[in-house]
């Protein structure tokens, strides 16, 4: 007895296996996948401070090595989002970190990393950065000029970071004790102005914030060490 010749088709079961190898293969591809764009992005994270870096470093050569301040614009009041953020604030009071450091950079596209899902690259005036110039340096500034012989260890204090933890944890900077949701590490610009990754220790001396990226958490004991870049460091 002769078999029957089976058709070109396939079986329902046959699709069901198929789709179902196919649906195994993607859950493991998937996440590889992704983890190998994240490493990518944090690549050009890294790539994008550097070039920060050197700009801000042409930058204080130009300016017989003074750094971006708050008195440099002449302006009284203490706004140091709008000077350390926003992307290009020529049109504002104070001006901006970011547009005076535009001239010595290739594109405005380096101050924006490809992992923050908020904010975008834009050329507007009020566009807000994926990196920050530090807190701790602008509020010193509010006071006085700041040179390069202000900094006590110019290779252990962040001078611009990430404003969020975009690549690992995705964590914020500023966490309050009872509220903690994982210990922030971001990319960041040190005073010597190389860049790396900056895991940010947990602060001993202030009650509210058990993580605050704004001031140091090591120093040399001097009164206010945390809010003074003569006298305080981060590792």
């Amino acid at each position: 007895m002769k078999g029957t010749k089976r058709g070109g088709g396939y079986t329902l079961i046959e699709l069901l296996v198929v789709i179902a190898v196919i649906a195994i293969l993607a859950a493991i591809l998937f996440p590889i996948f992704a983890r190998t764009k994240e490493r990518s992005n944090e690549i050009v994270c890294i790539s994008n401070l550097k070039q920060i870096a050197t700009g801000l470093t042409m930058y204080v050569q130009d300016s017989n090595s003074r750094w971006p301040g708050l008195l440099m614009y002449g302006d009284s009041s203490f706004d140091p989002y709008r000077m350390v953020r926003y992307g290009d604030s020529s049109q504002t009071a104070t001006g901006s970190i970011p547009s005076l450091i535009r001239p010595y950079v290739k594109s405005h596209r380096v101050f924006w990393c490809k992992s923050d899902n908020n904010r975008k690259p834009s050329t507007k005036w009020y566009a807000i950065c994926s990196y920050e110039y530090r807190w701790v340096v602008g509020y010193c500034s509010y006071y006085r000029t700041i040179t390069d012989s202000d900094f006590i260890r110019p290779s252990h204090q962040i001078v611009y970071h990430e404003s969020f933890d975009s690549h690992r944890g995705r964590v914020g900077l500023y966490q309050e004790w009872g509220q903690i949701k994982g210990q922030p590490i971001c990319n960041a610009v040190y005073a010597d102005c190389h860049a790396r990754v900056w895991t940010i220790q947990r602060n001993d001396w202030k009650t509210a914030w058990a993580y605050d990226a704004h001031w140091f958490v090591k120093g040399d004991n001097t009164p206010g060490y945390m809010i003074d870049i003569r006298h305080g460091w981060d590792d």
